[in-house]
């Protein structure tokens, strides 16, 4: 079975200091070990970039991660959830607690 529907895109542009473009496409339906999607960060300005050595003008900054099964996106969900809300709360610096 088909879904003509798909795939279907979602696209959020984040715009200050930092400049990050995320695209969600679903590819194809979940179904169990099946189901494909992406999720695209493309950094247009800011200091964020791919890999363990600091950053610099040929770095890394269009980010792709695929994913395939139920299992995969329910775990990269909660994941992004828990990284989001661990950014939210990072220490400042000169903050009181």
């Amino acid at each position: 079975m088909t879904n003509s529907s798909l795939p279907e895109e979602h696209r959020w542009v984040y715009e200050e200091f930092a400049i990050i473009d995320v695209t969600v496409t679903h590819i194809t339906p979940l179904d169990g070990n099946s189901g494909h999607s992406a999720v695209r960060f493309d950094i247009g300005a800011g200091a964020i970039w791919l890999g363990t050595e600091p950053g610099g003008p040929n770095v890394q900054q269009d980010i792709t991660i695929q994913l395939m099964g139920s299992n995969e996106h329910e775990l990269l969900a909660k994941a992004f959830r828990q990284v989001a809300d661990q950014l939210d709360a990072a220490p400042e610096a000169n903050r009181r607690a």
